[in-house]
């Protein structure tokens, strides 16, 4: 950048100096600001790469924020779903004392009365929300997938039968599942997946003291108990393909961050030398001038 007097007469002088301005003024913008570009004339040859790196940054930071989003939703539908499965576990105790033959009909009727709970507590879990949508709902998400009211058969109704076509996306564009519906979870029509109608049927198995409908409950609820073990699997699964997506986006971003610094961040140390170089520079051009006679075109500039 530096700049070289080659000649002695008035008119190249102020040329030079007018040079030797503009190239102290960038020096100084550069050194004030940080950055050697600021507007798409200082690096023509550049924009388009600025320009592209911009757009990627933006890319990549609108899909990190989406992504923590869904790592917040897929989180909270597994931790709630741990709790299913230790709902799943007591059922299952509450199953296997009443078809002892120790347990009597009003012992039943009691633990009846306990699964009844847990079917509430299921269903309340099935309608857990998240930043103020429904988790297992689909694309519903504003609507509780159940309702449950002990005086109808069965018990617990769906509100809504949308599916989950929603899909998380990483920062390359690949898609991944993320979510299943309150349906396919806890009201399965496959055989042995259903949780909701397992619990049903041990409650009214023990409310009619029935040894075979209990025990038929009990097989009901051990399947269904591995089904949820394989749709925990799932949201572990889908945790997991975020956490990946996040750690690659970030990367990612620190890459196109880079890059963008390296075109558009001034080096201080350098300007600094130009700065000093055209100060020089300039100073020999007016002490040449004062050697020359007077009557030029610097005296009719005043």
């Amino acid at each position: 950048m530096d700049l070289y007097i080659t000649n002695t007469t008035d008119a190249q002088m102020l040329t030079e100096l007018r040079q030797l301005n503009a190239t102290m003024n960038q020096a100084q913008q550069q050194i004030a600001s940080g950055k050697k570009v600021e507007v798409a004339s200082d690096a023509p040859a550049d924009v388009q790469s600025i320009v592209q790196n911009q757009s990627d940054l933006a890319r990549v930071q609108q899909s990190e924020a989406n992504l923590n989003t869904l790592n917040s939703e897929v989180g909270m539908a597994g931790t709630v779903l741990e709790n299913a499965a230790e709902l799943m576990d007591s059922a299952r105790s509450i199953g296997a004392q009443g078809a002892s033959d120790t347990s009597d009909s009003s012992t039943r009727q009691l633990l009846a009365s306990q699964i009844q709970d847990i079917e509430t507590q299921m269903v309340g879990i099935a309608n857990s929300t998240n930043a103020g949508r429904y988790l297992f709902s689909g694309d519903a998400d504003t609507t509780a997938p159940y309702s449950i009211d002990f005086s109808n058969t069965p018990p617990f109704s769906a509100n809504t039968t949308a599916l989950a076509t929603r899909l998380g996306m990483d920062s390359m564009g690949n898609t991944f599942p993320i979510a299943m519906t309150a349906t396919d979870i806890f009201n399965n029509a496959a055989s042995g997946n259903n949780i909701l109608q397992s619990l049903e049927d041990l409650r009214q198995g023990l409310l009619s003291s029935d040894d075979t409908a209990i025990n038929a409950a009990n097989s009901e609820l051990a399947s269904a108990a591995t089904y949820l073990g394989s749709v925990q699997a799932y949201y572990g699964t889908a945790q997991s393909t975020i956490t990946s997506a996040l750690n690659v986006a970030s990367k990612s971003e620190l890459s196109i961050q880079s890059n963008l610094s390296e075109l558009t961040s001034a080096d201080t140390a350098e300007a600094i030398t130009v700065e000093e170089s055209a100060q020089t520079q300039q100073q020999a051009v007016l002490s040449m001038r004062a050697k020359m006679s007077r009557g030029s075109l610097f005296d009719m500039l005043g």
